[in-house]
């Protein structure tokens, strides 16, 4: 599907490597699996970001989102985050959660995503984990 100027796709399973190719040329922690949602915007077929909708305990988890360096600010992932917000709402009525760096909460707020006080708990372990480890995040979900 092409959004804006750039097309998006999700990947069919068998393509999940590309990504994972991907994140590691650009030195991303996690990969993806096959259990995974992958979404890839491109720019004349070349990946330029990607993130991954996870199904965890039947809710949707949005992580692992990155775009090259050189296409930040060009609204790249805006325009993969509400493509696959609709998507996902077309598709059923759960809510996507993320843990949102702190410095990008405005960014997210602007996509509709909210705080989240109360995360389930198999989130709230995740995000407990995450915290430990020094990582400057807020729950949130659309």
């Amino acid at each position: 599907m092409r959004y804006a100027q750039f097309e998006i796709e999700l990947l069919v399973k068998i393509k999940t490597p590309l990504v994972n190719k991907f994140y590691d040329l650009n030195r991303v922690k996690g990969r993806a699996n096959k259990q995974d949602d992958v979404w890839v915007v491109r720019n004349h077929s070349e990946i330029i970001a990607a993130c991954r909708v996870q199904t965890i305990a039947s809710h949707l988890f949005l992580s692992t989102l990155f775009v090259l360096p050189q296409m930040r600010n060009e609204g790249v992932a805006r325009d993969l985050l509400l493509y696959l917000i609709e998507y996902y709402r077309n598709k059923s009525l759960l809510p996507i959660f993320t843990f949102a760096y702190s410095t990008l909460d405005s960014f997210y707020n602007s996509l509709g995503f909210n705080a989240c006080q109360n995360l389930p708990i198999e989130l709230k372990c995740m995000f407990e984990s995450y915290q430990l480890q020094g990582r400057k995040i807020i729950p949130m979900y659309t």
